[in-house]
């Protein structure tokens, strides 16, 4: 503590997670029995904090909080390497890795969320995250309408409610972008869309 209500401060938290259980779609779900630790540490003074995140099932987050305006400043989530606050940078920034990721899955426990909790609510709550957005997700098959798409590689620039995704696959490679008052804008170059009747006939082929 210092003179005129200044203060430094440094804290750690730390937990198996045993007996709490996550409905999370895979990579992430968690059985209630499963020891999974999960280690926060924060440092900072009445002005800002630094938190990072550590969690055995692959994520790591580090974050700057600003305490007047209760928003992030920078955030870096990775789920592959140890995340590096860049000085110059006032984004959010994900970089997410997996052997195999359904969108579906993901997409139906996001409504589910939304449906219990509101739109407004989770508006509220996404109040603390960087304005500006860079995500980008690496899956060596992505689930997506009931089809997989191979190698692929998403990335997400946004800004507000401007933003643009990249979308690029063995089956596809192209681009949506969006911005108020306009419609959505999509330009592919190569999509391959298949139908339930050809994937059958595919998985019903022998393998050579």
């Amino acid at each position: 503590l210092h003179p005129q209500g200044k203060y430094d401060y440094q804290a750690q938290w730390q937990s198996s997670l045993q007996g709490v259980a996550l409905n999370w779609p895979a990579p992430y779900r968690k059985a209630a029995a499963q020891k999974q630790p999960l280690v926060i540490r924060a440092q900072g003074n009445q002005k800002s904090s630094r938190l990072s995140l550590n969690w055995q099932n692959g994520l790591k987050a580090v974050g700057e909080l600003d305490h007047a305006s209760s928003r992030f400043r920078r955030l870096w989530v990775d789920s592959q390497d140890e995340p590096v606050l860049d000085p110059l940078s006032s984004a959010m920034n994900v970089s997410l890795k997996f052997d195999r990721l359904d969108a579906d899955a993901w997409l139906a426990w996001w409504q589910g969320i939304s449906q219990k909790t509101g739109d407004a609510a989770l508006s509220s709550a996404g109040h603390w995250l960087p304005e500006q957005t860079n995500l980008q997700v690496q899956a060596k098959q992505l689930i997506w309408a009931g089809q997989p798409w191979d190698q692929s590689s998403l990335q997400l620039h946004q800004q507000g409610e401007t933003g643009q995704l990249s979308l690029l696959a063995n089956q596809v490679a192209g681009t949506l972008a969006w911005q108020p008052q306009r419609p959505l804008a999509i330009e592919l170059s190569r999509l391959l869309w298949r139908t339930a009747d050809e994937e059958k006939e595919k998985a019903q082929q022998p393998q050579s």
